[in-house]
This record gives structure tokens, C-alpha cells and sequence, in this order.
């Protein structure tokens, strides 16, 4: 397995490589160095990959992002961020000598090394980026009613966004490096020999009938400043009613100020702490909605960026969350009334424990490894 980004991005293939260890299978686990204790406490072998931490590079980014402004939007999609050649390098012999491949959308070049080896392939990723006219791409606006065309292109459109500024690497990376043929330079690749992975429920996103059959649905941290603002109006409205409180911080809040009824840890596994809570309030990464789903809880959201408000609009639409708060305009008044609903609504509860249920009985790690063992 090859892996980038933070801890949600990695802790679901723990899971994979603990059922797949289960069934006699060697797993070798290829990421970044501060995830070592955690990957081979599931018993899989570690490789590093890099030297960088994680968190160091997501500051970096965020601080260019503050100081380019929308211009760094732009920059994103004409400057390639192209891995180091050694980097790269050490990718490759790591897989060599695999007999599956499997990756996140991360480090989703990583599937070129499974067709240079010529193994089964597969990418998880953890909102629907890929093309169909059932929805608009997950990282837009989701108020936006467009029609079966509409929503189609706005999937190729953010396709041909990422493909255009990283193709020159990638084909040179194939050609000189993996003895791969070069790919269209215009158009992104979609290689119906790459299993293609969700990691949602298909209880909260049903099958899409326009998707090709390489595709499978099969079951995040925020680093920015503007996160403790709005943390500090959930503990002033959960105060108010009387609630205690655990905040988790990850990679993005600083430690809140110490209280009796305020509890800060910088982690701790959701599994454990979500089915001992009434609600969540959360950002709505793909990661914590599922965990937030599979206790059963209800909960109240406040996307960021990325897919976090796609996943927000689906816990809405599903009946086990309050509306989703606009992190720009949320205050105390509107957080209160957001807990008071999740906590007084009876059939919101009873909607979060159903789909709990349907959560537990579901088995995405089998399937997962079902679809990609079998080539």
C-alpha cells in the first residue's frame, strides 16, 4: 500500500492491512515516517517514503494560501507539484516485488508503478471524483441544482484541471523511468484496468448507474487557522446547555483553555469516543462522517473546504444531521439552536441510530480486498 496525507487518509488501511494479514497475506505499508508506530502496530511492515512531516507541509501550504490569496487557486492548477525523483525512486522499489497495489487519491500516481508491474491495482478514494451526471464534482457548491450536463462537466472540468499541469511530469516519470508508454497530454487517463474504490457508505450514496464497473463503494483533518474561532463558539453554546465537552484537536486547533467541563486531547480513536457521546460537531470529512454514522449519533456540521461540504450536505440530506453551518457566519446563537435540534429531534436520533445499524452490518474491508485480489 502507498499513502500520503494525514491521519484519516491512512487510518482506514490499517483496517485493510489487518484483514488482509488475517488471511495470511504479507502487507507492506509505504508513508510518510510519523505514521511507522501506528502502521506496524497493525502488523504490517513499514517503508518511509519521506523525510517531511506531514503537518509541516500542510502549514507551508496553508501560509501560501493566505499570502497568494484566490491567486494561489490559479497557481494550483498551472504549476505542477511534482514529487522529488528520489522520492519517486523509493516508491517504486517498495512496490517492486508486489503481487496487488493498492493507493489513496493522495499519492494516486502511485497506480502507474501497478501497471509497470503489471499487478492488481486499486485507488481508494474517500468522496466521488469521478464523472456521472447524478451530482455535481463533491468539492463545489451542493445548493446548486444543475442539470444531468451540467453536473457531468464539472466533474471533467476539475479532471482536466488536475491532468493538464501534472501530465509533462507524469509522462516523463513513464517514459524514462517505468518504460510506460507516454499518455494524452489533453485528456486524463482513466484506465479501466485500475480498481477504482470509494470509501462511503452506499447507505448514505447509493450505486451511481452511470459509473463503469471498476468502480466500487466500499464502506480528515483541517489545518487552518480559522478553525479555533469556531470551535470556541461550539464550547461557549454546548456550555450553555449544560453539555461537557471533549475536543479533539488534530492537526488544525490549537489547545482551548483549560475548564472542568472541557476536556482537550490531540487524539483519540473516534470508534471509541463517538458511541459515548450525544452529538458530534464536526468538519465533515469523509473519515469522521463515517465514524460519526457508524456510532449512530447525530451531529452538527461545519465544513471548510474540499469535500468536507459535500459530505455535510449528505449527512443533511440523510436526516442525521442539523443543516450544516457556514463556518464564515457561524456564532454561538446559531450553534445552540444547531445542538438543541440534534438533541431534542427524535426522529433525527432515531434516522442516526438506523443507519448506524446499516453501517455495522456492512463489511467494506472484505470487499475492498475481494475486488482487488481478484484482480
Amino acid at each position: 500500500m502507498v499513502l500520503g496525507g494525514s491521519l484519516g487518509d491512512i487510518q482506514p488501511f490499517l483496517y485493510l492491512a489487518e484483514a488482509l494479514i488475517e488471511r495470511g497475506r504479507s502487507v507492506r505499508l509505504c508513508t510518510d515516517p510519523m505514521y511507522q508506530q501506528m502502521v506496524e502496530a497493525s502488523g504490517a511492515e513499514f517503508v518511509a517514503l519521506a523525510s517531511t512531516d506531514p503537518r509541516q507541509i500542510a502549514r507551508d501550504t496553508y501560509a501560501l494560501r493566505k499570502r497568494l490569496g484566490r491567486a494561489y487557486f490559479l497557481r494550483r492548477f498551472l504549476v505542477a507539484a511534482e514529487p522529488d525523483a528520489n522520492y519517486l525512486a523509493r516508491m517504486v522499489s517498495a512496490c517492486t516485488g508486489a503481487g496487488a497495489l493498492l493507493c489513496n487519491g493522495v499519492v494516486g500516481f502511485a497506480t502507474h508503478i501497478g501497471q509497470k508491474l503489471n499487478v492488481p491495482t486499486g485507488i481508494v478514494l474517500f468522496a466521488p471524483f469521478h464523472p456521472t451526471r447524478a451530482f455535481p464534482v463533491p468539492i463545489g457548491p451542493q445548493d446548486v441544482a444543475l442539470p444531468g450536463t451540467g453536473n457531468l462537466l464539472t466533474h471533467l472540468l476539475l479532471h482536466e484541471m488536475y491532468w493538464l499541469p501534472n501530465a509533462p511530469w507524469i509522462n516523463r516519470w513513464r517514459v524514462e523511468s517505468l518504460g510506460l508508454p507516454a499518455l494524452n497530454r489533453w485528456w486524463p487517463p482513466q484506465d479501466s484496468s485500475v480498481h477504482r474504490f470509494f470509501a462511503f457508505s452506499a447507505s448514505l450514496l447509493p450505486s451511481i448507474r452511470d459509473w463503469p464497473k471498476n468502480l466500487a463503494i466500499c464502506f480528515g483533518s483541517v489545518m487552518d487557522e480559522r478553525v479555533l474561532p469556531v470551535a470556541r463558539q461550539v464550547v461557549e453554546a454546548a456550555r450553555e446547555l449544560g453539555l461537557r465537552i471533549v475536543v479533539v484537536g488534530g492537526w488544525g486547533i490549537e489547545k482551548l483553555e483549560a475548564s472542568p467541563d472541557v476536556f482537550f486531547t490531540p487524539f483519540v480513536p473516534y470508534s471509541w469516543l463517538f458511541a459515548r457521546v450525544q452529538a458530534v460537531v464536526h468538519a465533515a470529512g469523509c473519515g469522521t462522517s463515517a465514524e460519526v454514522l457508524r456510532a449512530g449519533v447525530p451531529c452538527v456540521t461545519v465544513p471548510f473546504a474540499g469535500e468536507q461540504k459535500f459530505w455535510a450536505h449528505r449527512l443533511w440530506q440523510s436526516g442525521a444531521s442539523a443543516r450544516p453551518l457556514d463556518w464564515k457566519t457561524v456564532s454561538k446563537d446559531a450553534v445552540l439552536k444547531a445542538l438543541i435540534a440534534v438533541r431534542e429531534n427524535q426522529a433525527m436520533r432515531q434516522t442516526a441510530a438506523s443507519l448506524g445499524a446499516q453501517l455495522q452490518a456492512e463489511n467494506g474491508v472484505q470487499r475492498t480486498i475481494d475486488l482487488l485480489l481478484k484482480g
